[in-house]
């Protein structure tokens, strides 16, 4: 299988499930495994149901905060993110962002669209304003 750009996360997480870390425990490595696995693209809850139970909701939540936090930095350039409110509840995921920083963002928004579609395939509702 090549390694390609567009897999980058899949290899990550490879990497970070199979590696030595000194100072993880394999449950660590587990959960650091599997935030880079579902950082982008499909967001697959099947993926979760791995981890005990105690931790299964918890990183879910992380996981999909982490995917946001993804989105609204895109450029990649270091700038100051926006204050992001942020409420999850099981199944709804519902962010507010300052006023008119969406209209200064059209990229951004159309990301977020996406990700609610991705969000939607596995029942989960993608709100923002």
């Amino acid at each position: 299988r090549d390694i390609a750009h567009s897999g980058y996360h899949k290899h990550g997480a490879y990497i970070l499930d199979n590696a030595d870390l000194p100072g993880f425990s394999r449950s660590d490595q587990q959960v650091l495994a599997l935030l880079v696995r579902s950082h982008r693209r499909k967001f697959q809850v099947r993926l979760f149901k791995e981890l005990p139970p105690s931790l299964e909701e918890g990183v879910k939540q992380l996981a999909l905060i982490l995917r946001v936090a993804v989105l609204v930095h895109r450029s990649r350039v270091l700038t100051v993110a926006p204050r992001i409110r942020i409420r999850i509840q099981p199944g709804t995921l519902s962010l507010g962002f300052p006023a008119g920083w969406l209209d200064q963002h059209p990229l951004t928004v159309a990301d977020l669209e996406q990700e609610a579609f991705f969000l939607s395939l596995v029942d989960i509702s993608l709100t923002f304003a």
